[in-house]
């Protein structure tokens, strides 16, 4: 008997990179605010500890949404012929762990790295930075 397969979109894949990217993101970046010391002034990490926090976060959230990606990208590829390389999802998981090892769903994870995680770290460094000063203002 034959199987209908639904094709992932490019659009669900980037989103399923996104959730779980900007989740991650989040999660760590806060649990880890409040196992690093704080400045008894403000009750808060100083700006150091932020930035790793935020590193780290980065880190975390590449390192577990990064397949969603790379899977996005292979859907993109076709055969010569205009095929599509694979069926589905874990037709594509599959194929790719035992072709390239789980290697494979990290192709160009150092590359992404050394852009995305220092923006990360950034992000939440200035976005932590502007609410504690809105704090001190009493303007948040």
């Amino acid at each position: 008997h034959t199987h209908t397969y639904i094709q992932p979109t490019s659009t669900s894949l980037s989103l399923s990179f996104l959730i779980t990217d900007v989740g991650v993101n989040y999660l760590t970046f806060e649990s880890l605010k409040d196992l690093v010391p704080h400045e008894p002034d403000t009750n808060a990490p100083n700006a150091v500890w932020t930035a790793v926090c935020g590193g780290v976060a980065g880190t975390s959230g590449q390192t577990v949404a990064f397949p969603f990606d790379v899977l996005r990208r292979r859907f993109q590829l076709k055969t010569p012929d205009g095929k599509r390389l694979y069926s589905g999802v874990w037709n594509a998981v599959s194929t790719i762990v035992r072709e390239e090892g789980l290697r494979g769903l990290y192709a160009g994870y150092w590359v992404n790295f050394v852009k995305v995680v220092p923006t990360i770290m950034t992000m939440f460094w200035v976005n932590d930075m502007l609410k504690r000063e809105l704090k001190r203002r009493q303007l948040l």
